[in-house]
């Protein structure tokens, strides 16, 4: 295994996906996680 270096960002990310058989409307998603996810700075999804 190798090595790698790391650097930090100012901008730190959160990176997933969504795997499910049944359809879902990724507007909504959006939505639900900003009210879930109660944050002193904004953030994109």
């Amino acid at each position: 295994m190798k090595s790698s270096l790391v650097v930090l960002s100012e901008n730190p990310s959160l990176i997933c996906s969504v795997w499910t058989m049944k359809s879902y409307n990724p507007n909504s998603s959006r939505a639900q996680m900003k009210s879930i996810w109660k944050t002193k700075k904004k953030f994109e999804i």
